[in-house]
């Protein structure tokens, strides 16, 4: 599976697409549109029949568009969009894409962490104190949300395991 792809589109959006989807792409509206993308149109995007429409709606609900845009994305009704987001299997993938994009961004932030930490000792040892007091609180902050998130992920394992084994009986 390759990288992310992104593009800008005509309003100035930038989608970002994740190969490998049931559709051959996910795509999300980025929050920042300054870096520079490949420039296409959101016409090149419309479904000719109505699986392409429907990963269409998959993907642009996923991103939290509005039911008008993504209507307009997918060039269907927003009453499709209302039927279909009321639909439990529909869902069910739009749950899927969000994981599984949460899960590309999450690896991408895990091999920037060690650099960011590299780069907080720097400051640690700069001659200016509020500088080394942001860097100090920085280091603090992370290592108790890293120790939460670490009891909490041991937390789940052991209930899961215990449901496991519960329900083995």
């Amino acid at each position: 599976m390759g990288g992310i792809l992104s593009k800008s589109v005509d309003n100035g959006s930038v989608i970002h697409r994740f190969p490998g989807y049931s559709s051959g792409f996910a795509a999300y509206e980025a929050t920042e549109p300054k870096e520079s993308y490949l420039r296409m149109s959101l016409e090149d995007e419309q479904p000719e029949d109505p699986r392409d429409s429907d990963s269409l709606m998959i993907e642009a609900t996923a991103f939290g568009w509005s039911e008008k845009r993504i209507a307009e994305y997918a060039n269907v009704s927003v009453r499709t969009i209302r039927r279909r987001k009321a639909d439990h299997g529909f869902m069910g993938k739009v749950r899927q894409l969000r994981k599984e994009m949460l899960e590309q961004s999450g690896a991408k932030l895990v091999k920037s962490l060690g650099k960011a930490i590299a780069r907080l000792e720097k400051l640690l040892k700069c001659d200016k104190e509020n500088i080394q007091l942001a860097a100090s609180r920085s280091l603090i902050e992370l290592c108790i949300r890293m120790r939460e998130t670490v009891d909490h992920e041991e937390r789940i394992a052991s209930i899961e395991a215990k449901l496991t084994a519960g329900s083995k009986d």
